[in-house]
């Protein structure tokens, strides 16, 4: 094993790690914790292992990946995206969950709103298997988890996995994986309509947009929180979906203690806050404990 890489055996000092850093006084940037200290490159005996997140959900992780590894040690993972989600969930919850993981957010979701309803897709298969086990097994009732990605088209396509971060494979002509692609529009007829979207395909928004026209058109949906990275305005092949649809769109930004939206189309020099990758695009009102910068 290389020199930058500690394997971790004690099962008193894993839980203790956890516990402290959950009890950190700061909301948001935990992750940094994780990734810039000998946390991030700790490794695990164990393939999967069972935790709970800060709201009391269960969940299985696979430990050694980037997005286990965090909601093992912090009880979470974009936590700001979540909240957000649930700002604007409504009445009757259903969240279309694109880009699932092992499925924090719908695991949450499901947890937090007992009425709640789920879709969620994974594309790669061995992710997929414990996506589902985490929320179907569960909540079968309530829960649905689809073997694919969503896109413009229905058909098949390459990804390209990342090494200890399957959060971070995209799909690519390169890749050495193939998966299926699905339209959201062809999900409408087999799933319950959304009332809140998850977008994080590492590049593929625009794809998955494309192939939600009819699900963006339905009234139901208020909002479509999705990561998009660029250091200046939303791409037009991104943005233009959503505003035809009646959203505006708006840039998530954070601190330690809190965050809150500011239009994605104006700037923001406010020091005590950073912008993250991503995106609310709102559609109605907004609830009045959802923070708007100005």
């Amino acid at each position: 094993m290389g020199n930058d890489t500690h394997t971790c055996k004690n099962k008193i000092i894993l839980p203790l790690l956890s516990f402290l850093l959950r009890k950190l006084p700061i909301k948001n940037g935990k992750g940094r914790i994780i990734d810039k200290t000998f946390l991030g490159s700790l490794r695990f005996d164990q393939e999967t292992l069972q935790t709970s997140t800060i709201y009391g959900a269960n969940i299985t992780v696979f430990p050694n990946d980037l997005v286990g590894r965090h909601i093992f040690f912090t009880g979470t993972f974009d936590q700001s995206v979540f909240e957000c989600l649930s700002a604007f969930a409504g009445d009757n919850p259903v969240l279309w969950d694109i880009g699932a993981n092992i499925g924090y957010m719908s695991v949450e979701f499901l947890h937090r709103f007992p009425a709640a309803r789920v879709v969620a897709f994974e594309p790669l298969p061995d992710i997929f298997n414990l996506l589902r086990n985490n929320i179907v097994t569960p909540y079968p009732e309530r829960a649905t988890a689809v073997n694919a990605a969503v896109s413009n088209c229905q058909g098949s396509a390459h990804i390209q996995r990342v090494e200890h971060n399957s959060g971070g494979s995209h799909i690519s002509d390169k890749g050495d994986n193939e998966i299926a692609l699905v339209t959201g529009n062809m999900m409408l007829s087999k799933a319950p309509a959304p009332t809140v979207i998850k977008i994080d395909v590492e590049g593929h928004e625009a794809q998955a947009l494309a192939g939600l026209s009819d699900v963006l058109a339905n009234n139901s949906l208020r909002a479509v929180v999705f990561e998009h990275h660029t250091k200046d305005l939303v791409s037009q092949d991104v943005s233009a979906p959503l505003v035809q649809a009646g959203f505006k769109i708006f840039r998530i930004w954070k601190n330690i203690s809190c965050w809150g939206l500011h239009d994605a189309n104006s700037t923001y020099n406010k020091n005590n806050f950073y912008p993250t990758a991503d995106y609310a695009a709102i559609r109605g009102a907004i609830p009045q404990n959802v923070k708007i910068l100005s």
